[in-house]
C-alpha cells in the first residue's frame, strides 16, 4: 500500500509533465527490475523493497493507461472505455487465482506475472502521445501528427482546416511581435487555488477515500467464507463485472454520472446500515454475508464511475495528477478499513456506522458536482474553473431567452449607446 501511495504521487506529477505515453513506458520498464529482485531475493528486506517497488512502478502503469485511453476517445465513448478497463482489471483478478492454481511455486508464480510486462514494452510503438496533452502543452505539431495517424488507422480523412483555428492565428501573431507564449506549467497549487476546481476536488477526494474505505470493508467482511481459495478469488473478482458493466449503462442513461455516482453511494451506504440490524446467528445468518456482497456490488460501481468522472472534470494540465490524488487518498480509506474493523473492541456497531455515514454523506456532496456526460474535457486551467459554473448559469440564460421583443430590442439599444465613444 505503501508503494501504491508513493507511485500516485510521483507518477501523477510526472505524467502531467513528459506527457502520458512516456510515463508509461517509464513505469513498465522499470517494473521489470524489482520483477526480476523479487525472485532472486536472499532475505525478506530485499523482498520487501522489490514489492514496494512493484506496488509504486505498477501504480504508474495503471492509471497512466487509464488518463492516456480517456483521452485518445471522444465523449460519448468514454465510458466505455473506462468500463473496459475496469473489468479487463478484474479478469486479471481472475487470471492470477487460475494461474496461482496451476502454479504453486511462488517463485515461477512471480515470475510468470512480469511475463506479460515484457509484451506491453511494444506500446512505445503501436501507441500515440495524448494529442489532447499535447495540445495542452503547445506541442501543436506533434497532436498533428498523432490525430493524422490515428485517422490513418481508422480510415478517415482529417479536414487540414481542423489544424487552423483562432488559436493558430493568435499563436502567429505572437511570433511575428516577438511576444513569448505562456508555457508555465500547472501545479497542485493551481489547481487548489481556483474556488470552483478546489471544491470539486474535495468532493472528489472525500468520496475517492469514502468509497475505498468502504469498499475493502465490505470485501474483509466476506473474506473467510471457507471453501477453496483459488475459488473464491476467482468468484470474487468476476463478482464485480456486472457491477462494472451495470455502472456504463447507466452512465450513458439520463442519470448521467452524477446520479448513478450518487445513487451507488447513498445504496452502499444503506446497506452497511441494514447490517446493524442482522443477526449474527441462526436461520438468518447467511444474510451477514448475502448484504456485504451487495454492498461491495455498489461499492464496485461507484469505483468506475468515480474515476471516470475524476478524468473528465480534471483539466488536461493537471488531469493525471487529479486522477492520482483521488486514487492516492483513496489508497489511504484502503488502508484504514482493517483498522475500523477492530474498533469492534470498543463499541460492536461502530464500523458499520462508520460505513454507513461515509459513503451517504459522499453520496449528497456528489450531487454539487456539475454533470459530464457528453461533455468536452476542460483543457487548461481556465476551463475546468468555468465547467460547473456555466451549468448553474443555465437556468438564468433560459429567463434572458424568455424576455420578449421589444424588451430585447431595447435592452440592445441602451447597450449600444453606452458603448459608443463621447
Amino acid at each position: 500500500m505503501v508503494g501504491i501511495l508513493v507511485g500516485n504521487v510521483i507518477f501523477g506529477h510526472l505524467s502531467d509533465r513528459i506527457g502520458r505515453l512516456k510515463a508509461l513506458m517509464v513505469a513498465l520498464v522499470l517494473i521489470l527490475i524489482p520483477g526480476i529482485g523479487q525472485y532472486l531475493s536472499i532475505n525478506y528486506a530485499m523482498f520487501a523493497v522489490c514489492r514496494f517497488l512493484i506496488a509504486l512502478f505498477d501504480t504508474g502503469s495503471y492509471f497512466q493507461s487509464f488518463v492516456l485511453m480517456t483521452e485518445l476517445v471522444g465523449p460519448s465513448k468514454r465510458a466505455l472505455v473506462s468500463t473496459i478497463a475496469s473489468v479487463i482489471y478484474s479478469c486479471g483478478y481472475i487470471l492470477l487465482a487460475v494461474s496461482a492454481y496451476f502454479i504453486r511455486d511462488w517463485n515461477y508464480l512471480l515470475i510468470a506475472i512480469e511475463v506479460p510486462v515484457v509484451l506491453f514494452l511494444s506500446y512505445w510503438w503501436i501507441l500515440c502521445e495524448s494529442p489532447r496533452w499535447l495540445l495542452s502543452t503547445g506541442n501543436n505539431q506533434k497532436a498533428k501528427e498523432c490525430i493524422l495517424r490515428i485517422a490513418k488507422v481508422n480510415k478517415v480523412s482529417v479536414p487540414e482546416n481542423v489544424f487552423y483555428d483562432e488559436q493558430d492565428e493568435s499563436d502567429i501573431e505572437d511570433i511575428l511581435t516577438g511576444k513569448e507564449k505562456n508555457t508555465k506549467v500547472d501545479s497542485l497549487i493551481d489547481l487548489i487555488r481556483l474556488p470552483n476546481l478546489r471544491r470539486n476536488a474535495i468532493i472528489l477526494f472525500y468520496s475517492s477515500f469514502a468509497t475505498c474505505l468502504v469498499y475493502y470493508g465490505f470485501i474483509l467482511n466476506t473474506s473467510n467464507i471457507g471453501g477453496n481459495d483459488y475459488i473464491n478469488c476467482a468468484v470474487e473478482g468476476s463478482a464485480e463485472i456486472p457491477a462494472y458493466l451495470v455502472a456504463m449503462v447507466l452512465m450513458e442513461t439520463r442519470l448521467g454520472r452524477r446520479l448513478t455516482w450518487s445513487g451507488g453511494s447513498l445504496l452502499s451506504g444503506i446497506v452497511s446500515l441494514v447490517i446493524l440490524f442482522l443477526p449474527k446467528c441462526g436461520s438468518s445468518a447467511w444474510l451477514r454475508i448475502t448484504f456485504p456482497m451487495f454492498g461491495r456490488f455498489f461499492a464496485s460501481a461507484v469505483y468506475a464511475v468515480m474515476f471516470t468522472y475524476a478524468v473528465e472534470v480534471f483539466p488536461t494540465t493537471v488531469r493525471s495528477m487529479g486522477v492520482s490524488l483521488c486514487s492516492f487518498i483513496g489508497t489511504v480509506g484502503s488502508v484504514l478499513a482493517p483498522q475500523v474493523l477492530f474498533i469492534r473492541t470498543v463499541w460492536e456497531l461502530l464500523p458499520e456506522i462508520i460505513f454507513s455515514v461515509l459513503p451517504i454523506t459522499a453520496g449528497l456532496l456528489v450531487l454539487l458536482l456539475p454533470e459530464t456526460r457528453g461533455r468536452k474535457l476542460p483543457e487548461n486551467l481556465e476551463e475546468g474553473e468555468a465547467f460547473g459554473r456555466i451549468q448553474c448559469r443555465v437556468q438564468d440564460h433560459c429567463c434572458c431567452v424568455n424576455m420578449n421583443t421589444s424588451s430585447r430590442r431595447e435592452t440592445y439599444r441602451h447597450s449600444k449607446i453606452e458603448t459608443e465613444p463621447g
